[in-house]
């Protein structure tokens, strides 16, 4: 049997606070994923994981595409709450010493909300939202069709002012992150993640749903988007449990109009797809 002959591509990893995702993204194609878990506050260790990929798909890449669960700015990753990255680390210089290949460096959800505007529910609708209920918590925008700013931190923005209940974050308490994240569940379930996000999702239903009723609502505000679309570990898995319905929300809108919230349809690989979309135009 011939084998098959596979050209270039762009070597792509999608890293968040649970899993470290790569692949070769070959003319819309993601070849050879591999994913395992992302090593906690040790960037040395996430490091040498991407290195390795590199080696591994060696003559496979013409570039090298990395998303990664935090603000960043000009290749450097200020912080990272999901991977436990409290000090910034400059990516792109960090990696750029170990091989001659072009580096792009961006925010998870910008490219994520690239997915979705290239192939997902963006080809038909001009005005959505992209929010990830996973680790962590990020939200992507398109207004008018084009993709906005590649680092929105409404989930750092404070929901719960009751200091009995708000639970620290990165330098504040009482965030959507702090309140409703998969790593706000772990905090207080089991110490496996998702038995522990399963687990104290359903018995914090309630107050999950209306942390992201409020979370939700803010969105809305700042946005309008036509459509919600929800993606992560824990939005995905957990579903018809956290997202609220839209009578929750109405009551943190001045619309009156709430957008429908759906599933996305790209899963796990939303990311990875839209690495190496973004891939040269970095944020």
């Amino acid at each position: 049997m011939q084998s098959r002959v596979v050209d270039p591509g762009i070597l792509c990893f999608d890293i968040g606070g649970t899993q470290f995702r790569s692949a070769v993204s070959c003319g819309g194609e993601l070849l050879f994923l591999e994913k395992q878990p992302t090593p906690y506050s040790d960037w040395a260790s996430v490091r040498a994981l991407i290195l390795d990929q590199i080696r591994k798909q060696s003559g496979r890449a013409v570039g090298i595409s990395i998303a990664l669960a935090g603000p960043v700015r000009a290749g450097v990753l200020e912080c990272s709450v999901p991977m436990g990255l409290e000090q910034s680390v400059d990516v792109k210089s960090d990696l750029q010493q170990y091989t001659e290949l072009e580096i792009s460096v961006m925010n998870d959800l910008y490219a994520a909300t690239a997915a979705e505007n290239a192939v997902g529910v963006g080809v038909g609708t001009q005005n959505f939202c992209l929010i990830s209920l996973s680790t962590g918590i990020g939200v992507g925008a398109v207004c008018d069709g084009k993709q906005i700013s590649a680092n929105i931190e409404i989930g750092h923005s404070v929901l719960e002012r009751d200091q009995n209940l708000a639970r620290d974050c990165h330098g504040h308490r009482g965030c959507w992150v702090a309140q409703a994240s998969g790593l706000a569940l772990k905090q207080i379930g089991l110490s496996d993640m998702e038995e522990s996000i399963a687990l104290q999702a359903q018995k914090s239903a309630s107050r999950l749903r209306s942390y992201n009723a409020h979370g939700i609502g803010n969105v809305v505000n700042a946005y309008s988007p036509d459509i919600i679309v929800i993606t992560g570990s824990l939005g995905a898995n957990q579903f018809d449990v956290v997202i609220p319905y839209a009578a929750e929300i109405r009551q943190y809108c001045l619309t009156s109009k709430i957008p429908k919230v759906v599933l996305s349809e790209l899963g796990d690989n939303a990311g990875l797809i839209g690495a190496g979309i973004v891939f040269g135009a970095e944020n």
